[in-house]
């Protein structure tokens, strides 16, 4: 999250001056963003958007607030919903594993697939957060990644080029 914040402070730094000394002003803005409870949003926003230079509503809460409890309060919130999410990842993954009827060769396999699983959930989240005509969703090949597809379902004619 610092290294989020670090980025989007460096992409504002070329058009906004900052009060603080080079050396404080990311912690600082992470702090002062924390508690205008904007941190999260404003990461989300440059997730999605990481081009965007020139955010204005920004200045007033970098320059105006200080540290407070709110933002370890913050911090451990945030560790918790990561620690709910990956709770919840694992729990779709193991209705996956049941609806499509995987079973996998020992532990190693099994999270070998599941870190496949969560790239391509997270793929799935990120396109579908955009403004597509399509939505993506989780099928039978959610646990493979594209080579693995490739090698497995795709042939080779003749001269040694790829169809379907």
């Amino acid at each position: 999250m610092l290294r989020a914040a670090i980025s989007i402070r460096c992409a504002l730094s070329k058009h906004y001056s900052f009060p603080l000394t080079p050396r404080y002003a990311p912690e600082s803005m992470v702090r002062r963003l924390s508690k205008s409870n904007r941190l999260s949003d404003i990461l989300k926003s440059h997730k999605l958007h990481p081009n965007i230079v020139q955010e204005p509503f920004l200045s007033t809460p970098i320059r105006s607030y200080s540290i407070s409890r709110r933002l370890r309060r913050g911090l451990v919130k945030n560790e918790k919903k990561e620690e709910e999410k990956a709770k919840e990842v694992s729990a779709i993954f193991e209705e996956w594993l049941v609806k499509h009827g995987k079973v996998y060769n020992g532990s190693e396999e099994k999270e070998k697939r599941f870190q496949i699983f969560k790239d391509n959930l997270r793929y799935i989240n990120e396109q579908n957060t955009r403004n597509h005509s399509y939505r993506l969703g989780l099928n039978q090949f959610a646990d493979m990644t594209l080579d693995e597809l490739a090698d497995k379902y795709l042939t080779k004619n003749v001269h040694g080029k790829e169809f379907l």
